[in-house]
């Protein structure tokens, strides 16, 4: 009888053994497939996490550029509402008396110097044809710029941000 259990322990280990074994490849496929899928959900996480810090940090330089920008056009409009020169260049019916142009391109450069943001300003006269740099009253026909001011003149000029462009102080030649 002990002969017979014996004989019965090993067929049943023998069988409890190949049992094992057919269903090993189908446990191997099953642990694979759930790592693969594990994975692809991990992926899947870390893109939505990286869409939204990008989004985040997107909107945080949009935030910063915007508070630069009002802060410059804030410095801008109180030099021009707190220098008297402004005042009687903007207001005037005749050409403005050269001490005025001077304290304005003086104006100016303060303004270009206080801000590393500001790397060029200039007034406009439309009515004179005009423009009154840093560096002082010029032609608007000989000023570097006047493609830029007849295309805000001509209003094919969308309105908001506007592409980068080069901008050259001088005359042209």
């Amino acid at each position: 009888m002990a002969a017979r259990s014996k004989e019965w322990y090993l067929l049943s280990r023998t069988w409890y053994n190949r049992l094992l074994i057919s269903y090993f490849p189908i446990f191997l496929l099953t642990v694979t497939i759930l790592i693969f899928i594990a994975f692809v959900f991990v992926n899947d996480i870390s893109r939505a996490e990286t869409k939204k810090a990008d989004r985040i940090s997107s909107s945080y330089v949009v935030d910063s550029v915007d508070r630069t920008i009002r802060d410059i056009e804030l410095s801008v409009l109180e030099a021009v509402e707190g220098n008297q020169a402004y005042k009687r260049y903007f207001n005037r019916n005749v050409r403005s008396g050269r001490e005025a142009e001077y304290a304005i391109a003086q104006s100016l450069r303060e303004l270009t110097n206080s801000s590393s943001y500001i790397q060029s300003i200039y007034l406009y006269d439309k009515k004179n044809e005009s423009v009154l740099t840093s560096s002082g009253m010029r032609d608007v026909e000989t000023f570097s710029d006047k493609v830029w001011i007849d295309r805000i003149l001509s209003g094919s000029l969308a309105s908001g941000w506007q592409p980068v462009r080069e901008f050259n102080p001088g005359f042209v030649q």
